[in-house]
C-alpha cells in the first residue's frame, strides 16, 4: 500500500480511495446503489487504518470508522469469559491481569504508546475482537487500566509457567564469551 497514493478502484458496488498517511492510511468507502437501494440510501464511509506495531503482533493494524466513530482495536481491549454483547463495567483490571496470564504482549510501552494515539479519536464503540462492545463512556477506564497495570508477558503462555532453559557452566561461559 505503499505505493499507493490517492489512487481509486471502483466496482459495481463500492469505490475506495486511498491516502497514505505516515503510521495511518483513510479510505473512503462510496457504496454505489444497487438493485436494492437508491442514490440517497448510498453512504460515504470513512475508515482509518491505524498501524500498531507490535500490539499483539509485528504487523498488528486497527480500524477505525468515522461515521459511528467505531474502533475495532483486534486483540487489545479483550474481555475474558462471557460478557454481554455491550459492555458498560470496567473489567480493565480483569483484562490486564488475563493480558499477563496469556502473554500475548512482549512489552508494555508500544501497547501503551498505541493507546496513546487511540484515545484522542474517542471512540463511541469498541468493537473487541474477544468480549462485547465497549461503549465510549468506559472506553477511558480500559485506557486508564493499560497504563497503570502491569500486563506484558511475565513468563506464562497461556496461564502456565514457561521455564528458562538450564545451561551448564562451560556451555554458559561459552555463551556469554567470558
Amino acid at each position: 500500500m505503499r505505493q499507493v497514493v490517492n489512487a481509486s478502484a471502483t466496482s459495481r458496488r463500492a469505490s475506495v480511495r486511498f491516502d497514505r498517511r505516515p503510521r495511518a492510511s483513510s479510505v473512503r468507502m462510496a457504496a454505489m446503489p444497487g438493485p436494492n437501494r437508491n442514490a440517497a440510501a448510498s453512504a460515504v464511509r470513512g475508515c482509518t487504518f491505524i498501524e500498531t506495531p507490535h500490539v499483539h503482533h509485528w504487523d498488528s493494524m486497527m480500524v477505525f470508522e468515522e461515521s459511528t466513530k467505531s474502533l475495532f482495536p483486534f486483540d487489545l481491549f479483550i474481555q475474558p469469559g462471557d460478557q454481554t454483547p455491550v459492555v458498560n463495567e470496567d473489567h480493565g483490571a480483569m483484562m490486564c491481569e488475563y493480558y499477563g496470564e496469556i502473554g500475548i504482549f512482549a512489552h508494555e510501552e508500544p501497547v501503551r504508546r498505541t493507546i496513546d494515539r487511540l484515545e484522542p479519536l474517542a471512540p463511541d464503540f469498541v468493537h473487541a475482537m474477544h468480549g462485547g462492545t465497549l461503549t465510549g463512556e468506559i472506553f477511558p477506564k480500559y485506557v486508564k487500566a493499560l497504563h497503570e497495570e502491569r500486563f506484558a508477558y511475565q513468563g506464562k503462555s497461556i496461564g502456565r509457567p514457561i521455564e528458562e532453559p538450564e545451561m551448564e557452566s562451560a556451555a554458559l561461559a561459552t555463551y556469554l564469551g567470558t
